[in-house]
């Protein structure tokens, strides 16, 4: 009895350890919203989710679950990606940042079967924060979807 309680005592401050060397500043989440090549026909409306931790100082690792439609087709693009920011580029309160996107991307178009396919992407914005708010429109580049113009709302935590 007494080696169980030691060993759930133990594992609990190995929790507690763990999680102390994160820094809770460095966390970010938010959503997108935009418009993508993704469509046969031309542009479609996209939107997502996100969230990322700062490595170090302005390299940050992400996951982003990325939507978008039009009249033909419905596409889910599970991603991670890496970000870098410029801050020796910085102007009037903007940030420059390059962004890397791997993942997949799962297209169900109508009257027709699921596809899937790799998803890379590369892309350039600017951050602009308020506090603890940010705002970052980008464009990206990529595969399957060609060209990609949005923007992320979020917070900082």
């Amino acid at each position: 009895m007494k080696k169980s309680l030691l060993c759930v005592l133990c594992f609990f401050c190995l929790i507690g350890a763990s999680f102390a060397q994160f820094s809770i500043d460095k966390i970010d989440a938010g959503g997108n919203l935009g418009t993508n090549m993704n469509s046969r026909t031309g542009w479609a409306f996209g939107f997502g989710i996100h969230g990322d931790y700062e490595i170090i100082d302005n390299l940050k690792a992400g996951l982003q679950l990325g939507f978008s439609f039009s009249d033909d087709m419905f596409v889910f693009e599970p991603s991670v990606y890496g970000k870098y920011y410029f801050p020796f580029l910085s102007f009037f309160g903007f940030t420059p940042f390059a962004q890397v996107d791997l993942g997949a991307s799962v297209l169900n178009i109508t009257e027709e079967k699921t596809y899937g396919r790799f998803l890379v992407g590369i892309g350039a914005g600017l951050r602009y924060e308020i506090g603890k708010l940010y705002i970052e429109p980008k464009i990206t580049w990529g595969y399957p979807f060609m060209l990609a113009i949005n923007a992320a709302v979020g917070y900082t935590f």
